[in-house]
């Protein structure tokens, strides 16, 4: 019976015909079920969950996402870790002729993502420009 509970949020009792959300295995009242931050209801009930506690999406980001390197926006969801950088999937890629580098692999080089293509010609060009002399030396 529904009077025999309690609200997760504030201990307190239900009235007989009041409506409830039902998340996370707890009852709450409809005015108790908000983001720990901001005390804003959730947005077609969509929360995220960080140390049991539950935040509207905007507040977790703020407050847990990693920020992606590239386009510097928070990261929900995938994350890709490289080059002690995080990425959304679609941001990771090649630095020199920017193909999505998530599906293919990357080669880490002079610090740069690069997919096995840019890493071969950058390779042969930086021991191309090693090999030439110097017009002082010859």
């Amino acid at each position: 019976m529904l009077s025999d509970n309690v609200c997760a949020n504030c201990h307190q009792s239900f009235a007989t015909n009041e409506q409830i959300v039902n998340a996370a295995g707890h009852i709450w009242h409809t005015h108790c079920f908000v983001c720990t931050q901001c005390f804003q209801p959730f947005e077609n009930g969509i929360y995220f969950e960080h140390e049991d506690r539950k935040y509207c999406e905007r507040d977790f980001q703020m407050l847990f996402a990693p920020c992606c390197a590239e386009c510097k926006q928070a990261i929900v969801g995938r994350v890709i870790r490289a080059l002690q950088k995080c990425f959304h999937p679609d941001c990771f890629r090649c630095q020199l002729c920017q193909i999505p580098l998530v599906e293919m692999g990357f080669s880490k080089y002079n610090g740069r993502a690069l997919c096995r293509e840019c890493h071969v010609k950058e390779k042969a060009n930086d021991l191309k420009l090693s090999k030439q002399i110097c017009s002082t030396c010859q």
